[in-house]
């Protein structure tokens, strides 16, 4: 059960960043751009939330930063407080005062975290020039964790690397633990897997070296839908927040849509939904009622039909997130700008994505509310109402 509990603190991890994402910044600067740079000559005296395609700090932080970005935050600079952050990569280079929290494709620490770390996604590490002063807490499908930690590292990763030195304890669950570089351990070093760790020659422990049965495969299974859970938000996020950059006012139009046309916009959805199988028994029936000379040529005719609809109803889902994040960014915050609306509707849309039979909810209500909104602005001499707050920034 113990698994469970990191998974427990994992998904924490995640609702402690929407939380504070969507926390109004009274005294907090905010900015959404294409490409976020705050310079090494700036220094922000607040907190900042950043939201947009690449965010580099450069500068100086002097409160929280919180980040949500479609490819990758790099901070090179200096942040006071903590880092939150929902982005593709994630990567430390300079100095983070507080802790850092992180849910990404790829995370790493080549710099200094003077607190905790805490890191879901598919690749975390700490490379051996970096060094975290607390905890640590990964959550991972390859991870390496050779720099200096000064507490605890736990978690589950199915590859794990080690070396460097850790001041507290060492207990994970993984599929193989290679010690790939001398390791000092302040305590016991427990880790779970049916295999034996490569490397244990090379560990100095305060405590003791012990290897304990695997966790059973139900619990696992479980652990790796929630996992799944949390990429695919990820991916959906990116998604969203790249279709508001690359077509700004037409998201502005399609989220106005949502939030004045609501009811409209999902019954639109649904139809366009299923109308691809709704075609395709038409064009059974018709087939079936038509005399054999005739069959080949009406096939002809009717699959291309199925195929175009189907390839259509395919890309306008993939852009269908962006309507409905944004109109529940706009709900939470009615002045903020369109990409924060986005990041901060995403947020909120991939929490309740997780919850336990809650999350079947998203599917069913962003895609039909997703795809009738853009369909509905699609139409010829179509009229949308025109509020202050649902304009592009």
């Amino acid at each position: 059960m113990r698994f469970l509990s990191r998974a427990a603190l994992a998904l924490i991890a995640v609702t402690l960043f929407v939380a504070v994402a969507e926390t109004e910044a009274r005294a907090a600067e905010t900015v959404s751009s294409d490409t976020v740079i705050i310079r090494d000559d700036v220094v922000v005296d607040d907190d900042l939330y950043a939201s947009g395609f690449q965010v580099l700090i450069q500068g100086e932080i002097r409160g929280d930063l919180i980040v949500l970005a479609g490819e990758e935050l790099i901070v090179d600079g200096v942040v006071h407080g903590s880092v939150f952050a929902l982005a593709q990569q994630v990567i430390i280079n300079g100095e983070v005062r507080g802790s850092v929290r992180s849910v990404a494709s790829g995370t790493r620490v080549d710099g200094t975290v003077m607190r905790d770390l805490v890191a879901i996604g598919v690749r975390s590490d700490v490379g051996p020039e970096g060094r975290v002063g607390g905890d640590v807490l990964i959550w991972a499908w390859n991870s390496s964790l050779t720099g200096e930690i000064g507490g605890d590292v736990s978690g589950a990763q199915r590859n794990l690397d080690l070396a460097g030195s850790v001041a507290g304890e060492v207990d994970v669950s993984v599929v193989s633990l290679d010690v790939v570089g001398d390791l000092t351990v302040g305590g016991d070093l427990t880790y779970r897997s049916d295999r034996a760790a490569e490397g244990l020659d090379r560990v100095a422990a305060e405590g003791v070296v012990v290897q304990k049965a695997p966790l059973p495969s139900n619990i696992r299974i479980r652990a790796l839908a929630l996992f799944g859970k949390i990429l695919t938000a990820i991916l959906l996020t990116a998604v969203a927040m790249l279709v508001a950059m690359t077509w700004p006012a037409a998201s502005a139009r399609a989220g106005s849509k949502a939030r004045h046309s609501l009811p409209l916009a999902f019954v639109v959805g649904l139809g366009v939904l299923v109308s691809p199988a709704v075609l395709g028994l038409v064009a059974f029936w018709i087939l079936n009622l038509a005399p054999i000379e005739a069959s080949l040529p009406l096939l002809a005719v009717m699959l291309p039909m199925v195929v175009a609809l189907t390839t259509f109803v395919g890309l306008v889902a993939v852009v269908a997130g962006t309507p409905p994040v944004l109109m529940l960014g706009r709900l939470v915050r009615s002045e903020t700008s369109l990409y924060g609306a986005v990041a901060m509707g995403s947020a909120l849309v991939g929490l309740i994505w997780l919850l336990p039979r809650v999350g079947l909810l998203v599917p069913l209500l962003v895609l039909p509310i997703g795809i009738g909104s853009w369909v509905l602005t699609m139409r010829p001499g179509a009229t949308l109402p025109s509020p202050s707050d649902d304009t592009a920034a």
